[in-house]
C-alpha cells in the first residue's frame, strides 16, 4: 500500500498543469484548405500526454476525403527515446 501511495504522489508531482492547446479553425496542407472537424485531450491516469486534432476538407468527418490529424505533446522526447 505504501508503495502504491509512493507511486501516486510521483505521478501528481509530474503531471503538469496546462491549458487546452488551442488549434486552428482553418489550416492549409498542400494548398489544400481544411476545416477543424475537433479536437480532444487524451488524459491517462493523472497525465494528459497529449492534445489532438482533426481536420478534413470540408469539416466532416468522413475517412474517404482528404484528411489531416495534428498532435501537440505536452511531455518532452529526445532523440534517444
Amino acid at each position: 500500500m505504501r508503495k502504491f501511495l509512493l507511486l501516486l504522489s510521483a505521478l501528481a508531482m509530474t503531471s503538469t498543469a496546462h491549458a487546452a492547446s488551442t488549434f486552428p479553425s482553418e489550416i492549409n496542407v498542400r494548398d489544400v484548405a481544411m476545416k477543424k472537424v475537433g479536437q480532444g485531450t487524451l488524459s491517462y491516469l493523472l497525465v494528459d500526454p497529449y492534445d489532438a486534432a482533426l481536420w478534413t476538407v470540408d469539416g466532416s468527418a468522413n475517412v474517404n476525403q482528404t484528411h489531416a490529424v495534428e498532435i501537440q505533446y505536452h511531455m518532452g522526447f529526445s532523440s534517444e527515446d
